[in-house]
């Protein structure tokens, strides 16, 4: 066993699982919503709602933001990100209990690396909320610098730790997978 503990130390094995399933449904749901709210939006965002989280330049921002002016969308954009600031609150924890249980289970090197990715996938939540942030500023008509360049910067780091602690899940749902056909064979 490692000595670098997970985020969930404090919590017991068998809290740390029932917390993780009750946190799992919860964002799945809201993920549901969103992702059925968003359809409203392709009318104006053809690529949905991650064109506005990663727009890098000022000219892209201020045509995104016209086009959901154009289709009188901006207070529902403003709502769907408040929508989001409650699921960046769900899903890096949902992640990174995952990815703390799994490590648990799994030991070895293998343990310190889920371990690692446990804590850095709490990181998407404060990138999160800074695109976000960013986000509510250019449906402002503040599309200037540094509104783009926040939201994409944010959007990035997100993506790549979210991806990263998804991955670890399903690797380690495969490894503990792979080792229960063996133990049966």
């Amino acid at each position: 066993m490692h000595a670098f503990s997970s985020p969930f130390w404090w919590l017991p094995a068998s809290a740390q699982r029932i917390t993780c399933l009750v946190v799992i449904i919860v964002m799945l749901g809201l993920a549901a919503y969103l992702s059925h709210a968003q359809q409203i939006l392709k009318e104006a965002l053809p690529n949905g709602v991650v064109e506005l989280e990663a727009p890098w330049t000022t000219n892209r921002a201020t045509t995104l933001i016209a086009s959901l002016k154009a289709a009188h969308l901006i207070e529902e954009v403003r709502r769907q990100t408040y929508w989001d600031s409650v699921f960046l609150l769900v899903y890096p924890f949902a992640l990174s209990l995952s990815c703390a249980i799994l490590a648990s289970a799994i030991g070895g090197k293998t343990a310190l690396v889920g371990t690692c990715v446990s804590w850095g996938v709490l990181l998407a939540c404060p990138a999160d909320a800074l695109e976000n942030l960013s986000i509510l500023k250019m449906l402002n008509d503040e599309t200037a610098v540094p509104w783009p360049h926040l939201a994409t910067i944010c959007a990035c780091v997100k993506f790549t730790l979210a991806s990263g602690g998804l991955f670890f899940v399903v690797s380690g749902l495969v490894i503990k997978g792979l080792e229960c056909v063996r133990l049966t064979h």
